[in-house]
C-alpha cells in the first residue's frame, strides 16, 4: 500500500486476498484507443502479467476503509513516481469476486498529452509500455482484472461519453444518497490530490 495512503495495511486477510479491497488507476491515450500497461514484476502478485498501478484500500481508524480513487491516485504516486496529467472518469468499473470477500474499483484517467508522460517506475515493475486497447482486451499476457475493465468502456476502443457521464456499462446504482456520498468524496479527493499531488488536476 502507498506511503501516500491515508489508512492502514492489513495484509492478507482470512479469504486470502490482499486486503479487503483494492482500486487502481487505467491509463488511456488522449484519443482514448490506447491503455499505459506495465509489467508486474517477479516481487509482486501475478509476475509476470501487464497490469495497472494499483493496491489495497487501507482501513481507517473507525474500520471503514478509505475511498477507492485516493487508493488508485496514492498507488499510481508511489508505483509510478507521479501522477498522471489528464481527467478523470466520474465511475470506476467494480469487480467483485465471486466469494464476495474482495471487490477491486478501476479508476479511469484520460491523459491531456501522451508524450509528457514519462513514468519512473518502483520494484513493483519492469517495463512500461502503451498497447492498443483492441489488442489488449484479447492478450492473455494481461492481467484479467485489467482485461475485465477495458470490457467494460463504452464504445468502441474506450471511446466513451464525456467526462461528466458514467463511462462504465454497470449496473445502476443511482440514489439521492449515494449521488451526494459521490460528489462529497468526489471534493474531498480533489482537495487531497492538491495537497499532495501537484500533477493531479
Amino acid at each position: 500500500m502507498s506511503r501516500a495512503s491515508c489508512g492502514t495495511d492489513i495484509g492478507y486477510t482470512r479469504s486470502g486476498h490482499w486486503g479487503r479491497a483494492g482500486a487502481g488507476l487505467l491509463i488511456l491515450s488522449p484519443n482514448r484507443d490506447q491503455v499505459a500497461l506495465f509489467m508486474r514484476s517477479s516481487e509482486v502478485d501475478d509476475a509476470g502479467l501487464w497490469g495497472i498501478p494499483g493496491g489495497a484500500r487501507g482501513q481507517m481508524e473507525d474500520g471503514s476503509l478509505e475511498a477507492p480513487l485516493i487508493t488508485a491516485l496514492s498507488e499510481a504516486r508511489e508505483e509510478l513516481k507521479c501522477v498522471p496529467q489528464g481527467r478523470l472518469w466520474t465511475a470506476p468499473a467494480r469487480f467483485v469476486h465471486p466469494d464476495r470477500q474482495f471487490a477491486y474499483d478501476t479508476h479511469v484517467i484520460v491523459l491531456y498529452d501522451k508524450d509528457i508522460f514519462t513514468p519512473r517506475l518502483n520494484w513493483e515493475h519492469t517495463e512500461f509500455s502503451w498497447h492498443a486497447i483492441d489488442d489488449a482486451k484479447s492478450n492473455p499476457q494481461v492481467h484479467p482484472g485489467v482485461r475485465f475493465s477495458l470490457d467494460r468502456l463504452n464504445g468502441k476502443s474506450g471511446r466513451a461519453g464525456e467526462t461528466n457521464t458514467t463511462p462504465w456499462t454497470t449496473q445502476p446504482q443511482s440514489t439521492t444518497s449515494s449521488s451526494q456520498r459521490t460528489r462529497d468524496q468526489a471534493a474531498r479527493t480533489v482537495a487531497w490530490c492538491k495537497r499532495v499531488m501537484p500533477h493531479c488536476v
